[in-house]
């Protein structure tokens, strides 16, 4: 059925056809006791849909920044280093607040920002103590999802 979507030039029905294959055959896997199967192909479906929803990817990026800006915020574990220091005009664009900070206070904006830009980690901010892991896990999922999004959008067009 698929084959012939494609041939009659309804992709898109193709691209439903197939989706909806596989997510029946991965509780086939399941029931049939299949666990490693059954685990990669929900790992295909949670990421990114079979490589069929591109939205997944984002989605995933979007709660690992959110978590990832969490965690630094909450543990208190990036520092502003003793870099030349931006305006002030600046800073509290970024800190959202006029007053002035401590030396070194990073806000929870800042986590964020740091969070969503991991890949290239500004010099203005350093992570401390075992925050350098998360920032090596954050960055390593960030490329992947990339990727991932990368792909699914190839196989639509």
């Amino acid at each position: 059925m698929i084959e012939n979507f494609k041939k009659l030039g309804f992709t898109d029905d193709a691209g439903e056809c197939y989706y909806s294959y596989r997510c029946k055959h991965m509780w086939e896997l399941l029931r049939q006791g299949k666990f490693d199967s059954w685990f990669f192909d929900l790992l295909a479906w949670a990421t990114n849909g079979y490589g069929l929803r591109p939205v997944r990817p984002l989605g995933w990026s979007v709660l690992f920044i959110l978590l990832g800006g969490t965690f630094f915020f909450v543990t208190k574990s990036i520092n502003r280093s003793k870099c030349p220091e931006p305006s002030g005009r600046r800073r509290r664009a970024i800190r959202g607040k006029d007053s002035s900070p401590r030396e070194g206070e990073v806000s929870f904006w800042e986590d964020l920002l740091l969070s969503a830009i991991i890949s290239s980690v500004p010099q203005e901010f350093s992570p401390l103590g075992r925050s350098r892991y998360v920032v090596v896990i954050l960055r390593l999922l960030g490329w992947i999802f990339f990727v991932l999004f990368l792909t699914s959008l190839g196989k639509i067009a």
